[in-house]
């Protein structure tokens, strides 16, 4: 399962890799593969799954023994859905940009750069399927900042300065963390439910009418 896992959020990143030197049908061919595998890997992710929940602790700082491990999998239902989503949406769009991105497009042609459009596409499938199966603020806040990276990549394709208003507004991702920064790295999420107060406790919040 851990190789499979590996595998999900590998194989995007290297067809990003992979693609950057690629050009016209060649380009295409290769990014209808990768993201066709991504989605071949997150249905047998899913259907390989025991558990109700799966969690693949992968790593964990040396000198910091109590931290808990910062790097793993973290598969469950809700985790799952978002995978199958991010997968196959991925696949669409990509194979809607074989098309899209090409010469023949009367809005706007694209002779050359297919590669570096599909490098980015592909870094930032990848960083959303890390995020959605983070185990830890840590991990998710990596994959957070590679979405907004690829994000910005994505929209300035084309040129212009509206894309510097995405990085700006992804400042608001730090302030609005639930935890301390310096604490980022020891709570893991599964921990979270347990050490937030409950909402509601059961207890009526007004008297009753007599």
């Amino acid at each position: 399962m851990l190789v499979i896992l590996a595998s999900l959020l590998l194989v995007p990143f290297a067809g990003a890799f992979l693609s950057t030197p690629t050009r016209g049908r060649d380009s295409d061919t290769l990014a209808i593969l990768t993201s066709s595998a991504t989605v071949v890997l997150a249905i047998t992710a899913i259907l390989v799954r025991s558990p109700a929940k799966l969690e693949l602790p992968v790593y964990e700082i040396p000198w910091l023994p109590d931290s808990g491990r910062i790097f793993g999998f973290l598969l469950d239902p809700l985790s799952s859905l978002m995978v199958i989503i991010i997968s196959v949406i991925g696949f669409l769009v990509i194979l809607y940009s074989t098309a899209y991105v090409d010469p023949g497009n009367r809005d706007h042609a694209t002779s050359d750069g297919k590669g570096r459009y599909f490098l980015w596409m592909f870094l930032f499938v990848g960083s959303m399927l890390g995020l959605v199966v983070s185990p830890n603020f840590l991990q998710m806040f990596i994959f957070w900042e590679l979405t907004s990276v690829c994000s910005w990549a994505l929209i300035s394709f084309y040129g212009g300065e509206k894309p510097l208003l995405e990085l700006v507004d992804d400042q608001r991702f730090h302030r609005g963390a639930p935890v301390d920064r310096r604490q980022l790295a020891t709570v893991m999420v599964r921990r979270l439910k347990s050490e937030l107060p409950p909402l509601w406790d059961g207890t009526p919040r007004f008297p009753k009418r007599e």
